[in-house]
């Protein structure tokens, strides 16, 4: 028994480090002009935050297609990064922010 505890109390310290591996969030700063087109911004921003409401025969407008965002982007720009009041349940991620700000200071290219 005496030689297992070094092996588990060994374990244990492995499975807490790895609770603090946890991938952390991206960084913001690595987002660059030019770097997002509607297929990233959907996939890190719009799909996982917005879609849960915003979707087909939801609130507002729908925004899985590219059409439906750009008509509403006074909207999703006001809401999201001027009063940071959508997605409602939390605001934007830094790193989401940025990828939106980019995509829409680029001209919101497909």
């Amino acid at each position: 028994m005496l030689r297992l505890t070094p092996i588990l109390l060994s374990l244990a310290i492995l499975q807490g480090c790895a609770f603090y591996n946890e991938k952390s969030p991206p960084d913001p700063n690595t987002v660059a002009n030019g770097s997002v087109n509607w297929s990233r911004v959907s996939a890190e921003v719009f799909q996982p935050r917005c879609s849960i409401c915003h979707s087909l025969g939801g609130a507002n407008f729908d925004s899985s297609t590219y059409a439906s965002v750009v008509a509403n982007i006074n909207q999703v720009q006001e809401r999201a990064l001027v009063r940071k009041s959508m997605p409602a349940d939390s605001p934007l991620t830094p790193y989401e922010e940025k990828v939106l700000s980019v995509w829409i200071q680029d001209g919101t290219p497909l």
